[in-house]
């Protein structure tokens, strides 16, 4: 069994440079909080919008990356300077499948 953060947004047009910077820093660091899986994004070039998907193995690994210091001061550029909105969902994961075409 695992847990999915999926976190919803619309980033501003501004403030890019200072995002980026953030958004890269931060995508090495919870790479090192013990629990997480994996994690991938995407946002739409036009409108902007984007999903990020991370995966933990426990509800104590998602509270650990919650309360780092340096996603915290994140967050407070978030909601300021990079999003126009967020929301963030909990999930567990309760079946996990793939499949894949073989060439």
């Amino acid at each position: 069994m695992s847990f999915a953060v999926i976190f919803r947004s619309k980033r501003t047009d501004s403030n890019n440079e200072l995002y980026y910077h953030h958004n890269d820093k931060l995508s090495e660091k919870i790479k090192t909080i013990p629990g997480y899986i994996k994690h991938f994004g995407v946002r739409h070039p036009d409108t902007r919008e984007g999903i990020t998907v991370i995966y933990f193995e426990t509800m104590d690994a998602i509270k650990l990356w919650r309360d780092d210091f340096e996603h915290m001061e994140a967050k407070e550029l978030a909601q300021s300077h990079f999003y126009e909105n967020y929301s963030i969902e909990i999930l567990e994961v309760k079946k996990e499948y793939s499949w894949v075409l073989d060439k």
